[in-house]
């Protein structure tokens, strides 16, 4: 049997399609990530809440893509004690990977551009603050889980 040439060309160009659409797919399916921060808040006159007063235990940034991005999230951190003290911030991301970092800054007169450790915050005063990771082009597909502590360095 004999088949047309032009359904010949047509078969052919509609299987190399299947194959092109299907390899997409797989390249954009591999080159995906969850990213998931746990909060671990030390000691307990530290609150850390966001924009609808919810405490934040967790951050969820979902699933990103692979390429060039900085992620972001906004709380706001409270003193609840009778004193002031001095926020400190630690991250486990740098024992994760090498393919993101991560800042904790809170905002100033006008924009997100005060680092977050070793600021002095007075009884029941509220900082605006803004947890960021910039995301290398080379990151890896994978499940990225790490671990943010806030604490608190009291004056003797």
């Amino acid at each position: 049997m004999k088949f047309p040439k032009n359904l010949v060309k047509y078969i052919s160009v509609f299987v190399l399609g299947i194959l092109v659409a299907s390899l997409g797919t797989y390249v954009y399916s591999v080159n995906r990530s969850q990213v998931s921060v746990g909060i671990k808040i030390v000691p307990a006159s530290i609150f850390v809440y966001d924009s609808t007063g919810n405490v934040v235990s967790n951050i969820d940034f979902g699933i990103i893509n692979q390429g060039s991005q900085t992620l972001y999230a906004y709380m706001f951190i409270k003193n609840l004690s009778s004193g002031s003290f001095t926020l400190v911030w630690k991250s486990t991301l740098s024992s994760v990977t090498a393919n993101m970092t991560d800042t904790w800054k809170y905002f100033g007169c006008c924009q997100y551009d005060n680092f977050l450790n070793n600021t002095v915050i007075s009884p029941g005063q509220v900082l605006s603050t803004q947890y960021s990771v910039s995301v290398s082009p080379q990151i890896v597909a994978s499940t990225y889980n790490w671990t943010l502590t806030v604490g608190a360095l009291v004056p003797s």
